[in-house]
């Protein structure tokens, strides 16, 4: 045979009992395999050989981790007796999650409600009486994403009143 020649043949990629086989060109080989979940698998490559050189084995772990996200929470301004909105916004866009939301008052009294978000979620806050409270939002776990979190602080705020009454407006015995 001869060695000066680069390899040719097929490569085969054994996952979870699954083969995926590609062709070497120029000596090399690229094969792309999507829909692995995260977790670590055992993997085995296998070169079929050619005229040249002998069949071959290797095996390694490969660890497909999950992806990273990033959630941020806006809220505009509440006024007493308004329906305030808790904007969500995920990255990666794809993401959709159950999550926690915790909401505590100025009396250190928390409530726990569990809520379905993904980019672009609006969550309606109303009832609150005015006063500060101290918003966080916890992502539940997820297959294929990491958790993420985010917190604020809102702000239930009195409407300003200007009232003025003139004596002049008050005669005795009207009603």
């Amino acid at each position: 045979g001869n060695l000066t020649r680069q390899p040719t043949g097929k490569i085969s990629v054994i996952i979870d009992e699954k083969v995926h086989t590609t062709n070497i060109k120029n000596g090399k080989a690229s094969l792309t395999i999507s829909g692995l979940k995260p977790k670590t698998y055992n993997v085995k490559v296998r070169y079929e050989g050619d005229e040249d050189y002998c069949k071959s084995f290797h095996y390694q772990n490969l660890t497909v981790s999950k992806r990273p996200t990033s959630m941020n929470i806006s809220i505009d301004e509440i006024y007493y007796g308004d329906t305030g909105i808790l904007k969500v916004t995920l990255t990666p866009e794809t993401v959709s999650s159950q999550a926690y939301l915790y909401i505590t008052d100025e009396n250190n009294v928390t409530s726990k409600k569990t809520v379905y978000i993904r980019n672009g979620t609006e969550i309606k806050l109303k009832n609150y009486a005015a006063g500060q409270y101290n918003l966080t939002l916890e992502m539940w776990e997820n297959s294929y994403y990491e958790t993420s979190n985010a917190a604020a602080i809102f702000k239930v705020n009195k409407y300003e009143t200007n009232l003025t009454i003139n004596a002049t407006d008050i005669n005795a015995g009207e009603s």
